[in-house]
């Protein structure tokens, strides 16, 4: 009884997943690309006497003045091939803590945002961009 039960729930999981997978794909298919958001992370877990770890995440929208044609090359590189003029905009989240040594730690923190705006004509170019940093300091 209970291995039905639990291939039953995985059935249902399994197909509300290609559901929405499904769902996803049709409406991200039938809309112009007009904007795009770009966001990583990392992480790196040290093995050495200093750094216990560090990371960071950031967050990037692009929003396109008119709709990119990718129609004559490949998606990822439509909006560079076809020059689309852009606003855009990006947050950086990053930190890096030590181990206890001697009995004191340090943690750095740091918040990065940053806009830009690429307008393209013809065979002219004009990219604005600026850094808005606010470092964040702290010392345990």
């Amino acid at each position: 009884m209970t291995f039905f039960l639990q291939q039953q729930c995985f059935g249902e999981v399994y197909e509300k997943t290609l559901l929405a997978l499904g769902l996803t794909l049709i409406a991200s298919s039938s809309f112009a690309y007009n904007g795009q958001i770009d966001g990583g992370f990392t992480y790196f877990d040290y093995d050495d006497d200093i750094t216990d770890s560090s990371g960071a995440f950031d967050v990037k929208g692009t929003l396109y003045f008119n709709p990119v044609n990718a129609k004559n090359g490949p998606l990822n590189e439509a909006a560079f091939l076809g020059h689309s003029s852009n606003a855009s905009l990006a947050y950086t989240y990053g930190y890096w803590e030590s181990k206890n040594i001697a009995g004191a730690e340090q943690d750095n923190k740091s918040n990065n945002i940053s806009a830009g705006i690429e307008y393209f004509m013809n065979s002219f170019t004009l990219k604005a961009p600026s850094v808005l940093p606010e470092q964040m300091l702290k010392a345990n």
